[in-house]
């Protein structure tokens, strides 16, 4: 009875018994983060103004009170990271810092202007009163 058996099952290769007996093992798991953080990091509770600011340092951050000011926009924000990062591309933050930049310049220019002045005329010079006659 067991040789009318064996023509029915036809012959297995090795390689495929070892495949079909190949341990499954543990993948190793997937990183699901993007970028290195600190746990609670995204938390506005857990965050100071200061990290924030420190965070972004080409920006025009200030801490007023303990909440986070733009100087360019002259607006308060949140201390939510994905709030920031979208404040930071808005028209407005990108005008307000060509603006600030711009009339940073202006002060300079006016101070150099005004040193240049000074050398010129001392101290208790009468040049200017005697001008006005």
């Amino acid at each position: 009875a067991t040789s009318s058996r064996l023509p029915l099952f036809p012959a297995l290769k090795r390689s495929e018994l070892q495949r079909d007996r190949a341990l499954k093992t543990n993948k190793e798991p997937k990183k699901r983060r993007r970028h290195e953080t600190k746990r609670g990091d995204n938390n506005p509770k857990n965050v100071s103004a200061f990290e924030r600011i420190s965070k972004f340092p080409g920006e025009c951050f200030e801490s007023r009170s303990g909440k986070l000011f733009c100087g360019a926009c002259s607006e308060f924000l949140s201390m939510n990271l994905t709030t920031i990062k979208a404040h930071i591309r808005t028209r407005k933050h990108e005008g307000g810092k060509a603006r600030r930049k711009r009339d940073k310049l202006k002060e300079v220019a006016i101070a150099n202007a005004l040193r240049a002045d000074s050398r010129k005329h001392k101290v208790g010079d009468d040049s200017a009163s005697s001008r006005a006659q």
